[in-house]
Parts: C-alpha cells; structure tokens; sequence
C-alpha cells in the first residue's frame, strides 16, 4: 500500500547522496555490497526514518480496505480501530463510544509514531 510512497522517498535519499562518497568508496576498493552497507545504507537513514513513520501512521489507520474486502471479517478477526469508530457512529448511532475510540486511535498513532520516530533518530545519530 505504501510502496510508491517508499519509493519515492528512498529514491530522493538516493539522488541526495554526494557522488564523491561514492567515488572514495570505489577509490578505497570497496565491493558493491560494502559500498551500500558502508556508505549509502547510513546515508539513507533519514529516509527510512520518514518511511517508516509514515507507514505506521497509516497502517494503524487503515479503513477502506477491511470494509471493502471482508467488512470486517468472519468474527471480527480483520476489524480495525478505524473500522470499529465508524461501526460505533455510522451504525450503532453510538457517537459518544465512537468519539471515544477515535481518541484512543489518535493517542495511540501519537505514541507509537513518536516512539519509533526516536528510536529510528538514534539509529541516524548511531551510525
């Protein structure tokens, strides 16, 4: 689902790394491998930081796709948090629970955008 985005970011990290690292490595004698675990791999760290966050984001929000594809599943097995907010107020006219969840989506999306956002900051910082 979020492969084009991906691409899109890895490729602008690709093109902003400076072709003189690139030279240095093949100067030095590195292989191919060693000049993508060596130089380009940190260099993208930044854009794999952007990826995975953003993939997080939305997957944890994801809808459309449980509804469209098994409405929610045999016994709720593919149900959603997303899924259950617009089950609560849509169908249940229950809005205060629905109201309710959506909150929890959004603190949980926070918490967990914001802590692999740090960890993926100390692994740029690491390398």
């Amino acid at each position: 689902m979020f492969v084009g985005y991906s691409c899109v970011i890895f490729l602008a990290g690709y093109a902003g790394i400076p072709s003189e690292l690139l030279d240095a490595a093949v100067i030095d004698g590195a292989n191919r491998w060693q000049r993508f675990r060596r130089v380009e791999w940190p260099m993208l760290a930044p854009a794999l930081t952007v990826n995975v966050t953003l993939s997080l984001i939305g997957s944890l929000g994801v809808f459309d796709f449980p509804l469209v594809l098994t409405g929610g599943g045999p016994v709720d097995s593919t149900n959603t948090l997303a899924l259950v907010i617009y089950r609560d107020i849509f169908n249940n006219s229950d809005f205060a629970m629905g109201a309710a969840t959506a909150m929890l989506l959004l603190v949980l999306v926070m918490v967990v955008s914001t802590a692999a956002s740090v960890l993926l900051r100390r692994r740029e910082r690491a390398l």
